[in-house]
């Protein structure tokens, strides 16, 4: 029985890849300087219109959503109530940690919808919402 010949590992200081980095960078330099010139530019607009088009979505949906507050606004003063409103916002999403009992004696508002939140300031009342998102 020989021994078996236990082989080298391969050397990172040879090879063609090496000789190309080691000697010759310039031909990496022009080439990935470019491409990645090309990538930031690519991404930077790439962001910069989805922005965009998400903003005029916004602006398109706004004047609907604060028409639909305005209806249940006027619903509010047609009824004739006294009692003050606030916003159909559930406790539970509310900064306190305490139960909100104050919601259960007045007239609730919903003015978040499924596409987001908004600020929409109510009439006659001192509570308006502070939401996330296009104004």
């Amino acid at each position: 029985m020989g021994k078996a010949k236990v082989e080298d590992p391969p050397n990172p200081n040879e090879g063609l890849l090496y000789y190309l980095m080691d000697k010759h960078m310039w031909i990496f330099t022009i080439f990935l300087v470019p491409v990645s010139l090309l990538y930031d530019v690519y991404f930077k607009m790439y962001t910069l219109f989805h922005l965009w088009k998400d903003s005029q979505k916004a602006f398109k949906d706004h004047d609907k959503k604060v028409e639909d507050v305005q209806d249940q606004v006027k619903e509010w003063i047609a009824t004739g109530s006294a009692v003050p409103m606030c916003t159909a916002r559930p406790g539970w999403k509310s900064i306190s940690i305490q139960r909100l009992h104050y919601k259960d004696r007045l007239h609730k508002i919903k003015g978040e919808t499924e596409a987001g939140r908004r600020r929409v300031p109510l009439p006659f009342s001192s509570v308006s919402f502070s939401c996330s998102g296009h104004v």
